[in-house]
């Protein structure tokens, strides 16, 4: 087969990963693989591993001519207006300039089977008149938080009516189905593609250094973003500090627009020698695996790779109730790492597993997510009749 995994960028963060991660699966596979993302970020994923990797930069495009670069003017001129109009207005335009690269991909060589498109940023770029070899990978929950008003109806049906799409969590898909109802729009396909986890590089990954810290700690991995409630975590970890002298220390691994108001909790409670803000780490494995546990206390996540990514590492986790993917993961024994949103929940569940850890049998629960039950699901309920039989 000839697959295309598409990404608007490959800054660090789990879906950029993700999207690399699926590429060299079906790679490996055996499948002619390309990935193609739009944005360049100073700090960016390798992607040494893989083949046929390609930016094509649709900003520069469009500068480049006069009628893009006043087109451009229009459309921000429009978005200040009618808010959220950007992304669907320059997708219209950016839709046409990617179908045509995509020909010239397969200009003297076989046509793509599949074109996975990976996360709402890169919906946006692709939204108009996509063929059935279009699949739209939904990373998170849908507007969540937000009021469906008539402008995001409208955008919502610009990027998912009479689509393909893949959720990569039964949480999402019933995000997406609620969406549909609200936004009086349906989709072509919905159903529930996880997503991949490479084991065996993380476990290499984790190695490739050792944390410079002094005291046994508990870890956090993610951006620092109020869904996060890493503030939440930092009252928890006071909590247990005061209640029971715990003296782990607590790493926080990322950056985010929430980092002032952690510092400021982190103030509060005279915690500034015993949490370390480790910022972001390209190769943040080695901090999951030499921590005694791992500590999600998001609202809400689409899938919890990060929590996949703790499993890999073989350390115990603890995490808060929310909806989304994490009670996809956190399945048998791991039902018992569970707890509630609340300093006091979450504080004594943390310093339970660090007094008594929970036997995990690790490769069991990560069997779901590896590569191979990935590509076949995507082959199974995507790929064309012919596709399926070149597979076979």
């Amino acid at each position: 087969m000839k697959v295309a995994i598409v990404v608007r960028s490959l800054k660090i963060g789990g879906m950029e990963r993700v999207a690399i991660t699926l590429a060299k699966a079906f790679q490996d596979a055996g499948h002619d693989t390309h990935l193609i993302y739009f944005k360049h970020k100073k700090k960016h994923y390798k992607t040494d591993e893989l083949k046929n990797v390609h930016f094509w930069n649709f900003d520069s495009y469009l500068l480049k001519t006069g009628i893009g670069f006043f087109y451009e003017i229009a459309m921000r001129v429009l978005n200040m207006i009618f808010r959220q109009s950007y992304p669907v207005t320059k997708g219209f335009v950016t839709s046409f300039i990617f179908k045509s690269k995509i020909k010239g991909l397969e200009k003297d060589s076989k046509p793509f089977d599949l074109i996975i498109i990976r996360g709402q940023g890169t919906f946006e770029f692709l939204w108009y008149k996509q063929d059935h070899r279009y699949v739209q990978v939904c990373e998170n929950l849908l507007y969540p938080d937000h009021k469906m008003t008539f402008l995001r109806r409208l955008y919502a049906k610009a990027l998912y009516h009479d689509k393909n799409i893949a959720c990569v969590s039964k949480g999402v898909l019933t995000s997406f189905h609620d969406l549909e109802k609200t936004a009086a729009l349906k989709a072509k396909k919905a159903v529930v593609v996880t997503n991949p986890v490479d084991v065996d590089a993380i476990q290499r990954a984790a190695t490739e250094y050792s944390p410079e810290i002094d005291a046994p700690y508990i870890v956090n991995v993610g951006r620092l973003a109020p869904v996060k409630q890493l503030s939440l975590l930092v009252e928890a970890y006071a909590y247990i500090k005061k209640r029971y002298l715990v003296q782990h220390k607590l790493v926080i691994v990322g950056q985010g627009d929430d980092e002032k108001n952690i510092r400021q909790k982190i103030k509060e409670f005279g915690l500034e020698d015993d949490v370390i803000l480790a910022g972001v780490q390209i190769n943040p494995y080695p901090w999951i695996a030499n921590a005694d546990l791992f500590v999600l206390s998001s609202k809400h996540e689409g899938l919890g790779m990060v929590l996949l990514e703790s499993l890999a590492c073989k350390t115990n986790l603890v995490v808060t109730k929310s909806p989304g993917g994490v009670t996809d993961i956190m399945q048998n024994e791991l039902e018992e790492l569970l707890c509630e949103a609340t300093v006091e929940s979450l504080g004594e569940k943390i310093y339970k597993e660090l007094s008594s850890p929970t036997t995990i049998d690790f490769d069991k629960h990560l069997q779901p997510f590896l590569p191979k039950s990935v590509l076949e699901k995507y082959i199974h309920e995507f790929a064309t009749p012919n596709s399926k039989s070149e597979q076979a």
